[in-house]
Parts: C-alpha cells; sequence; structure tokens
C-alpha cells in the first residue's frame, strides 16, 4: 500500500500539479499581484497627500496670522490718525510692508491650495478606481481558486480511488 501512494504522489507531482500551475498563476497569482501594485501606488499617493495637507495647513495657518496682524496695525493706524500725523507716515510704510507680505502669501496659499485640491480629487478618483478594479480582479480569482481547487480533489480522489483499495482488515 505505501509504495503504491508513494508511486501515486509522485504522479500527481509530475502530472495533476504541473497541469493546474499554468492556470493557478495566471488566474490568481496575477491578478493578485497586480491589485498589490496598484495598492502601493495608493499608499504613495496618500503619503503625498498628508505632506501636501500639511503644506496646506501652515500655509492656511500663517496667512490667516498675517491677515490678523494687518487687521490689528490698520485699526491702530485709524486710530493714530486721529491723534498724531507724524506716527502716521511710520506706520503707512509698516502697513504698505505688511500689504506686500500679504498678497505674496495669498499668492503661495492659493498655489498650495490648487496643489492640495489636485492631489486630493486625484486620490478620490483612484480609490474609486481601485474599488473597482478590486472587484473585477478578485471575484473572477476567487471563482477560479474555487475550480482549480475542486478539479485538484477530483484528481486526487480518482487517482487514490483506482489504485489503493483499503478495507477494514488493510
Amino acid at each position: 500500500i505505501s509504495l503504491k501512494l508513494l508511486r501515486n504522489l509522485n504522479d500527481i507531482r509530475q502530472t495533476v500539479l504541473t497541469q493546474l500551475n499554468e492556470p493557478l498563476d495566471i488566474t490568481v497569482f496575477q491578478p493578485i499581484k497586480e491589485l498589490n501594485e496598484y495598492n502601493d501606488e495608493i499608499h504613495k499617493l496618500i503619503k503625498k497627500r498628508g505632506r501636501k495637507k500639511f503644506d496646506f495647513d501652515v500655509s492656511k495657518n500663517r496667512l490667516e496670522k498675517l491677515q490678523n496682524e494687518y487687521n490689528s496695525l490698520e485699526l491702530s493706524l485709524r486710530e493714530e490718525n486721529n491723534t498724531n500725523s507724524n506716527a502716521m507716515v511710520n506706520s503707512n510704510s509698516q502697513l504698505e510692508k505688511y500689504k506686500e507680505k500679504l498678497d505674496k502669501l495669498k499668492s503661495e496659499d492659493k498655489s498650495i491650495t490648487d496643489i492640495y485640491t489636485d492631489i486630493n480629487q486625484r486620490l478620490k478618483n483612484e480609490i474609486d478606481e481601485y474599488i473597482a478594479l478590486r472587484f473585477s480582479l478578485l471575484d473572477p480569482s476567487f471563482e477560479s481558486f474555487m475550480k482549480i481547487q475542486l478539479k485538484l480533489y477530483t484528481d486526487l480522489q480518482e487517482k487514490f480511488n483506482n489504485d489503493v483499495h483499503i478495507d477494514g482488515a488493510t
């Protein structure tokens, strides 16, 4: 019996398993590998979005801080306008400097916001595509895996049932 089992196992390795390797690779392993590669791209895009989100938040905070400083300087300038005309010239130049900084920061903020919005929108689209791709790849792969597994077990059962007969006495 052990020699028959050994012969059957060797025959299974040479015939049945080699016949199943190629379909298994094509229908199961390659789609999963493709999905994994796409998954890596999604993770890279998420990391990039995180960095751009940080830049976006820093830019918004800087812009808000400078806007508050500009508004407070402008308010103090209006109050001083009524009291002292000499200090008004100095404050006007300071106000102009803040205005230039504010305009420059607004243009930087606009470009940073555009970049972040673009990456965020791309990520949303990529995730939608990824979900659709995941279902279109994994469902057929799972079905194929089940069919290959059924064929393997059927072949194994035929092989063992034809050659090895074990009864209670044996």
